[in-house]
């Protein structure tokens, strides 16, 4: 379903998401080949309306390796705000890109993407599980 545009901003963004057939593949394939994808994915990102809906599939991007680019877990978790739309198995791929990280780094980089995985983590005791080991 697609909702009217709260403002500008997100009324743009919406217009470059859903004119962007890459964007579908970005979405399922990941990864950096798909310049004018990864660039409405990005405007996506810009727009506060639009982020929590597309912040998962960005953390999932930049937290595994593409081609010669190394994963980045700090800047995935970093995508993931406490407003993210994740369903159980986005929790799952994003807590194993959390268990890249040291455990240090990770709570000081990730308590927003920790929120938002506990908050998801209430519906699903297997994620519950894998969000608790995260955080031990």
């Amino acid at each position: 379903m697609v909702t009217p545009p709260v403002d500008e901003s997100h009324a743009k963004a919406a217009v470059k998401t859903l004119s962007s057939p890459d964007l579908l593949l970005t979405l399922a394939l990941g990864g950096d080949h798909l310049e004018d994808g990864v660039g409405a994915l990005k405007t996506a990102m810009a727009d506060a309306t639009l982020a929590p809906h597309f912040a998962v599939v960005e953390a999932k991007r930049l937290g595994r390796r593409f081609g010669s680019r190394k994963a980045d877990p700090k800047a995935a978790l970093a995508a993931v705000g406490k407003q993210t739309v994740m369903s159980a198995s986005e929790v799952r791929d994003v807590a194993e890109i959390a268990e890249e990280m040291k455990k240090p780094e990770l709570k000081k980089v990730a308590s927003d993407a920790l929120s938002a995985l506990r908050q998801c983590a209430k519906k699903d005791k297997s994620v519950a599980k894998a969000v608790e080991k995260l955080v031990a």
